[in-house]
């Protein structure tokens, strides 16, 4: 193996290792399988295009009803 495809080899799963950590901590909120979707996005990292798209799909996904800012509080006082 030459040193440029280890290099190369390298940097891809380096940027799949940062799309698993990035996917988990967006799907957290968004879906109600986090770990299934970083999953998925740790596969999706070795077409980087794919990826990329992944995220904005992410991003763009609404909030699961528990975790949205704008709902009423719902804290007892007293």
């Amino acid at each position: 193996m030459s040193l440029v495809s280890t290099l190369t080899a390298n940097d891809l799963f380096g940027f799949a290792l940062v799309m698993l950590v990035l996917t988990y901590l967006l799907a957290r909120k968004k879906v109600s399988s986090p770990a299934a979707c970083s999953v998925l996005g740790f596969f999706c990292a070795f077409i980087p295009p794919l990826a990329i798209v992944f995220l904005v799909f992410l991003t763009l996904k609404t909030e699961l009803p528990e975790y949205r800012s704008d709902r009423p509080d719902q804290r007892r006082e007293g």
